[in-house]
């Protein structure tokens, strides 16, 4: 494995992922949320990759009915994983244990940040990928909204390595775009995002009074946000939707 500080922070995160990011109701609507939001996006067929699956969450919850693969560079992370995949195995997504055209679809799940290389793992998606298949990506969205509170939680946090990273919009279409064609993009992460999404990393929303109603307010708030010109930009995440051509 070349990404042996990644692999130990996603073992060390293992735990929280399954004690708290997924098991806390109102983390769990709002990762529940954008998830299907990638999926709307990519419209999953055919055989899928989950590179980057991480406890296996995402896949169980969304890709159950589906022909799917997950690939994690964590032992722990792969051990949770292989509890609700048919299919799961250790890997570096810069370095995946796969034939070349061999995905319709891959999910790329806040993958790219982590990578010491993020155009090599573009590259690997490209290899591992049928001609004409699709990738959808979420990552990380460097504006003026996520700047400084990324900059603190990397210093103060075990979750996070120094390979962490938070893209400006056009550093991540440059790595994406140099291996596959761009088709669309969606910006999301405003308020809901830091306050209801990572328990793991900082549990906030613990100490808000009328949780319910606020879970749907704050949701809704995200996705008006989204809908609105130069605001929309100002996102923690970005969604891009990109084909092998």
């Amino acid at each position: 494995m070349k990404n042996r500080k990644e692999q130990e922070t996603q073992d060390y995160a293992a735990k929280y992922y399954e004690e708290q990011r997924y098991t806390k109701g109102y983390s769990v609507k709002y990762q529940n949320w954008w998830s299907k939001k990638m999926i709307d996006l990519v419209g999953p067929n055919g055989k899928i990759l989950d590179v980057g699956c991480g406890t296996g969450y995402f896949a169980e919850k969304f890709l159950s009915k589906y022909d799917v693969m997950g690939v994690d560079i964590s032992e722990e992370m792969i051990r949770y994983a292989q509890t609700r995949m048919k299919k799961a195995v250790q890997g570096d997504a810069q370095n995946m244990p796969f034939p070349d055209n061999t995905f319709d679809v891959v999910i790329a799940r806040s993958l790219l940040h982590h990578l010491p290389d993020p155009k090599q793992g573009a590259k690997e998606i490209k290899r591992v990928l049928k001609n004409g298949g699709r990738v959808i990506f979420a990552d990380t969205h460097n504006s003026f909204l996520s700047d400084l509170p990324r900059k603190i939680m990397y210093k103060k946090n075990k979750h996070f390595s120094d390979e962490h990273k938070n893209f400006k919009e056009e550093e991540l279409i440059k790595i994406i775009g140099s291996e596959l064609t761009i088709i669309k993009k969606y910006y999301f992460g405003y308020i809901a995002y830091p306050l209801m999404g990572f328990p793991d990393v900082l549990d906030v929303f613990k100490y808000f009074p009328l949780k319910k109603i606020l879970i749907t307010a704050l949701i809704k708030f995200d996705e008006l946000m989204s809908k609105i010109p130069v605001i929309k930009k100002q996102s923690f995440g970005i969604m891009i939707l990109a084909e092998k051509q």
